[in-house]
């Protein structure tokens, strides 16, 4: 998912997702269904030239059934901002519901994200 939103590719981020899942992103903005996760990417994307040096790193998964999951997860890059000639070191992590559906295939139901700009050393 990382590489697609990288790409600001809304309908590839999407399908991640369940029908009726929930994002959220850092800001507090809420998407529910695939169309709203779809537009909330779009919102973020024009702010950004590129995102290089990316890393996406799961600290925990929790495995609750043969049917059910959390995982807890960071991904670090840096964010190249429309305009500005440096780029910004950034942190996310977040926190994934996934659910297998009856297809055999998994997928987030929520996601919660709490994203900033890393502290510098």
């Amino acid at each position: 998912m990382a590489a697609a939103i990288v790409k600001n590719d809304g309908k590839t981020v999407a399908s991640f997702f369940a029908d009726d899942a929930t994002w959220i992103l850092a800001d507090a903005s809420t998407g529910h269904g695939k169309a709203e996760i779809e537009k909330g990417l779009m919102t973020l994307s024009p702010k950004l030239d590129s995102v290089t040096n990316l890393t996406h790193t799961i600290d925990k998964l929790i495995v609750a059934s043969d049917s059910e999951a959390v995982a807890f997860t960071t991904i670090k890059a840096t964010a190249w901002k429309k305009g500005k000639k440096t780029g910004e070191a950034v942190i996310n992590p977040f926190a994934d519901a996934w659910k297998k559906g009856p297809d055999g295939t998994w997928r987030i139901t929520y996601e919660v994200n709490a994203q900033g700009t890393a502290k510098k050393p």
